[in-house]
């Protein structure tokens, strides 16, 4: 479950100001966010990831109020419980496809590596069609490549919370719709909770439920957020 309450979120020295009284989404559910760009959907993305604090207000993550919580905690529950992908995919350049995906393994102590890890990341890897680029840095795939293997990375921990900010924004219909079956199929073997941000409507039929963020919370800003 997800627990949202009198969340105020401000970034410093701008006039952007989220407000959101209540929400809550279900465990396993599947919800598409839909909305103009400012209206703050990469920024409820990034507060229930934890990378951002409210000012004010709870955000429940199952039994976790994330707002309690300390940096390297929430950067642990990150790590462990949640698969983000980025909109602008957050790559490491000095790794190949396969370092990245398996970032997470590196990064954390609390996540063990072994065989099982590896076939799970080339089984993503084959079902996203990078399999052939495994071997190949970051720095020579193209947006829609680099895409894929942001999504890749976010499903290798087979992770409690997906959360998906535009993750078909640099593929082509084929890839597109390859990558939303292949992140639906990914959280209903997990039992996973999906979150997604779009500009697409013809994806929000796949989904259960649907916000429109700018009819739905409390935003003002004159900025892209």
């Amino acid at each position: 479950m997800i627990r949202i309450r009198d969340l105020q979120f401000g970034y410093p020295g701008t006039p952007f100001r989220l407000q959101i009284p209540t929400w809550e989404v279900p465990d396993a559910a599947r919800v598409a966010i839909v909305g103009p760009s400012g209206s703050g959907k990469t920024t409820l993305l990034h507060l229930l990831a934890g990378i951002l604090v409210p000012q004010s207000g709870q955000i429940e993550m199952g039994n976790a109020d994330l707002t309690r919580w300390s940096d390297a905690a929430r950067r642990d529950f990150r790590a462990t419980q949640i698969g983000l992908v980025f909109q602008r995919f957050e790559l490491i350049d000095y790794l190949n496809v396969a370092g990245n995906i398996l970032l997470p393994y590196a990064i954390n102590r609390s996540l063990r590596f072994g065989p099982a890890v590896r076939e799970r990341m080339e089984e993503l890897a084959k079902r996203a069609g990078i399999a052939h680029l495994l071997r190949r840095p970051v720095q020579r795939l193209s947006q829609g490549e680099q895409q894929r293997v942001a999504i890749c990375r976010a499903l290798i921990n087979q992770p409690r919370w997906l959360l998906a900010d535009e993750p078909t924004g640099n593929l082509d219909p084929e890839n597109k719709r390859l990558i939303v079956e292949l992140l639906h199929q990914q959280a209903e073997a997990s039992q996973a909770t999906l979150v997604m941000v779009t500009h697409d409507v013809s994806l929000i039929a796949d989904f259960a439920m649907t916000v429109d963020f700018q009819a739905w919370c409390s935003v003002k800003s004159d900025a892209s957020r």
